[in-house]
């Protein structure tokens, strides 16, 4: 898997979220990697742009079979200009929660956010987590936890697809099904095998 570059150091301002990767919740659902009663893999792909040097591959596994869901991400941060330190492996736990709604049934799902602010985690419910990719901060949060602020006072909303990366989706659930079926049917290949074997000899 490639590596998230990091190493611009933070100035007093605040950073703009459009220059941080965007987790969306909504696109993880639009395609189908976060489904009640599934389990889903795969890869988030965000190509380079004006704002990164590099391209963020992000694996993911996503667990929706419980009461509760989670989603787990790992991927690795090289940073820029210090190729000779190692590359950080990062693996992080993001809970997954729902609130009831006023009409409709299932409610709204949100990702709650993983950062810790001391002494207790964040905790807060949100539809998008941000990384910013400056030194020390290649992780996701809120928009309180990393102080972010947008660029202009313009609505988000008419463009927010645009913001999503690619994003491969794979139903673990299947998949191992799959798998088993090859076992079995491999499993009974031999079996009958033997019993021609028994039956040859007999």
């Amino acid at each position: 898997m490639g590596s998230i570059s990091s190493g611009n150091f933070r100035t007093d301002r605040k950073t703009a979220i459009e220059e941080c990767l965007r987790l969306d919740l909504r696109q993880l659902v639009w395609f189908g990697a976060v489904q009640p009663g599934a389990r889903r893999r795969g890869m988030l792909h965000w190509p380079a742009n004006a704002q990164r040097d590099a391209a963020a591959p992000i694996g993911y596994l996503v667990d929706m079979t419980g009461p509760t869901g989670w989603l787990r991400l790992i991927y690795s941060v090289q940073h820029l200009g210090e190729e000779e330190r190692p590359i950080t492996p990062v693996e992080v736990y993001i809970a997954l929660t729902r609130t009831a709604v006023h009409f409709g049934g299932g409610g709204r799902l949100w990702f709650v956010c993983p950062q810790r602010n001391e002494p207790e985690p964040c905790g807060q419910r949100a539809q998008m987590l941000f990384m910013p990719l400056y030194e020390g901060h290649a992780s996701f949060g809120c928009t309180r936890c990393h102080d972010l602020a947008y660029r202009s006072g313009q609505s988000r909303w008419p463009t927010w697809r645009k913001e999503w990366p690619e994003i491969v989706v794979e139903d673990l659930d299947r998949t191992e099904a799959r798998l088993l079926g090859a076992v079995r049917r491999h499993a009974e290949g031999k079996r009958e095998m033997g019993e021609r074997a028994k039956a040859d000899q007999g």
